[in-house]
């Protein structure tokens, strides 16, 4: 099982021991930059992309994310159509023991990824020129 937050970059991994529990396997060390206001921790930047869409190949780990170093302008509030200029357009690649191993530039906004587990392909639906659904091989 893998559990990661809405708020701050955070994964772990989870293994099911039997029908009720669950043994921490690993967990990310991405530094959290947060203050303390009425006694409650609170991300310093509101807006910090966490790991949101996971996809389980049979190697990796792929989760959708913005890369950090290429940020992507801030989404404005529309009247009910989706900015979708604010799509993360990379994918963070790790190993099942959540060692980043690569950081994969897309070249479209990504809306969804998805894969399947007894293999390494993976599966983006994007925008290119409209929608798109690509296939990539992971190596």
């Amino acid at each position: 099982m893998l559990y990661a937050t809405n708020r701050f970059p955070y994964i772990a991994l989870y293994q099911k021991n039997d029908a009720y529990s669950y043994s921490l396997l690993k967990e990310t060390a991405y530094p959290i930059r947060y203050s303390v206001k009425n006694k409650r921790a609170q991300p310093i930047d509101e807006d910090e992309a966490s790991f949101s869409i996971f996809a389980f190949t049979k190697d990796y780990i792929v989760s959708l994310r913005q890369d950090e170093d290429n940020p992507l302008p801030k989404q404005k509030p529309t009247s009910g159509i989706r900015d979708l200029s604010g799509a993360p357009q990379t994918v963070y690649i790790f190993d099942y023991d959540l060692n980043l191993l690569k950081i994969a530039d897309l070249n479209m906004p990504a809306l969804n990824i998805t894969a399947n587990p007894e293999n390494n392909t993976l599966y983006i639906i994007g925008l290119k020129d409209s929608y798109c659904i690509a296939k990539c091989e992971i190596e």
